[in-house]
């Protein structure tokens, strides 16, 4: 008994460690290291080999509309695959069961806009006013932080950009990551 009940303790000290590493780089404030990217290959970057492979063994469908035609916008590549990666598989796990992931890509409004839906079991209004507060989460226990949202919308705002949810329960979610394509640093 004493061993599983370190065996517990280790894991919330393991989750504890993870909380505060998350917090620690939020608070940091990083300045982007704004290059020209292809946000096409950006997406493709993230998805392709495990993720790919993981919704095929979870029986989704990843599907890939892009605008070929996109220019190249300025971006902290690094950061925007950790935003679409946190994006991707948040989709993913709103999931139950078969379904289906879209990964759109478009120019509008002098904007390039990645946009992540799936077809899982969206939110309710209430939910959708909390989600990119920190440490709220609607996964189980263990299974999340509830800080990926607020640091994904962190980051994006960063770079000058936004990121919208569109969702009703039931009826799946897209979030709508929206980036200037002439954006200048401040």
């Amino acid at each position: 008994n004493i061993i599983k009940e370190l065996s517990i303790v280790d894991e919330a000290v393991f989750r504890a460690k993870d909380i505060t590493g998350k917090l620690l780089k939020s608070a940091r404030k990083n300045v982007p290291k704004l290059i020209k990217c292809n946000v096409n290959q950006l997406i493709d970057d993230v998805v392709d080999g495990l993720i790919e492979k993981e919704f095929k063994v979870a029986n989704n469908e990843l599907i890939k509309n892009y605008d070929a035609r996109l220019p190249e916008i300025l971006l902290d590549a690094d950061q925007i695959r950790q935003v679409l990666q946190n994006l991707i598989n948040n989709a993913g796990d709103a999931i139950d069961g078969p379904g289906k992931i879209t990964l759109t890509t478009q120019a509008r409004d002098e904007k390039v806009q990645m946009i992540v839906s799936d077809s899982g079991k969206g939110m309710t209004h209430e939910v959708m006013a909390k989600i990119f507060h920190p440490f709220f989460t609607t996964k189980e226990v263990g299974k999340g932080t509830g800080l990926g949202l607020a640091i994904s919308l962190s980051i994006i705002e960063s770079m000058g950009g936004t990121i919208d949810v569109q969702s009703m329960p039931e009826s799946g979610t897209s979030f709508i990551i929206s980036q200037p394509i002439n954006y200048k640093e401040v």
